[in-house]
């Protein structure tokens, strides 16, 4: 479904998975079980002192679904991670231009999959 590379938008990620979560760096869904999708970063991920990162091996740093602090790895959405059973698949976030936001009519973030 997704190529590297290319962005998608929330409501793309969120059919696959057949999720309905509004707002959650971790999506899960029916659609996909055995697959969680990981959005990092985004404008206030800084500000919540996160910052999701991709490591100089590839691999990702991901400080887990929360507002503020230490995740709980008991938390839901940051168990499916932390337990190890499922693919996961990182989207990268990015806020959209001024251009963008005329042009399309909204703030919608992009994804960019990784």
């Amino acid at each position: 479904m997704f190529e590297e590379g290319l962005e998608y938008d929330r409501d793309d990620l969120l059919g696959w998975m057949g999720s309905r979560q509004q707002q959650s760096g971790i999506i899960w869904g029916p659609n996909e079980p055995g697959c969680v999708i990981v959005t990092a970063g985004g404008r206030h991920s800084g500000e919540a002192g996160y910052a999701d990162r991709r490591l100089e091996d590839g691999c990702w740093e991901y400080f887990g679904q929360g507002t503020s602090g230490d995740q709980d790895p008991l938390n839901y959405a940051n168990r499916l991670l932390v337990e190890g059973e499922k693919t996961v698949l990182v989207f990268s976030t990015r806020e959209p231009t001024s251009a963008e936001v005329r042009a399309r009519g909204g703030h919608g973030k992009r994804y960019l999959y990784e």
